[in-house]
């Protein structure tokens, strides 16, 4: 029964996080909320910027809406960006921060990238250190601050939601039957192992179809 249960937290994990590989057949876009930025260089004669993100790949170009006078931008505002596994000029999305000026052109302020290949259909929070132009570290150079974002794939069809009660739930019930098949294993006297193994498999399944379908490997 060991060897059932561990099959099913195999499956159950892939359907659960499941990064993307080249042969995925979905064609993959990413969600991609930019949160802030913290600690932006300050290029107005009164303090702060006038910060924005611009969200550029080989299909996608966007902005932010600028903040006014701050170094501690607040964006949330999210981004659909589609992408190919098999081009890396579409899955590499450069992040650049501009400070927007109404007299002149708009200053920059630092950049950053991110392999939407590294992303999985579980939203993550991701913080990357804005560097200066060229993606060059220069250890003489001004700090220019940290992105804060979130991102995750998007498959095909609905985007399939957790509910964290109801996961707590089903790890409880799946460690009780668990633990009531090997207390029935290790009876004295009693040759049960076929109708545990049963009892156990039925236990399981029961469990996971509360948390929806197993995904085909």
């Amino acid at each position: 029964y060991a060897a059932f249960f561990l099959f099913v937290q195999h499956r159950q994990i892939r359907r659960s996080v499941q990064p993307l590989c080249a042969d995925n057949p979905d064609r993959p876009r990413a969600l991609v909320t930019l949160a802030s930025a913290k600690g932006l260089v300050s290029t107005d004669l009164l303090g702060g910027s006038d910060p924005y993100v611009r969200l550029e790949t080989g299909l996608f170009r966007g902005n932010t809406a600028a903040q006014h006078a701050t170094c501690d931008p607040i964006w949330e505002e999210q981004f659909e960006i589609p992408f190919l596994l098999t081009d890396p000029s579409t899955s590499l999305l450069r992040l650049t921060i501009y400070d927007h000026d109404l007299t002149s052109g708009d200053d920059f302020l630092g950049t950053a990238t991110l392999d939407l290949r590294a992303l999985t259909d579980i939203e993550t929070a991701i913080n990357l250190r804005l560097l200066p132009r060229g993606d060059v570290e220069d250890a003489g150079a001004e700090p220019r601050g940290t992105l804060h974002l979130r991102g995750m794939v998007l498959r095909n069809g609905p985007v399939p939601t957790v509910d964290p009660a109801a996961v707590r739930a089903a790890a409880t019930d799946a460690h009780r039957i668990v633990g009531d098949a090997f207390v029935a294993l290790t009876r004295p006297g009693e040759d049960n192992a076929a109708l545990t193994a049963h009892e156990l498999a039925a236990g399981l399944r029961a469990v996971l179809e509360r948390l929806g379908p197993l995904e085909a490997p």
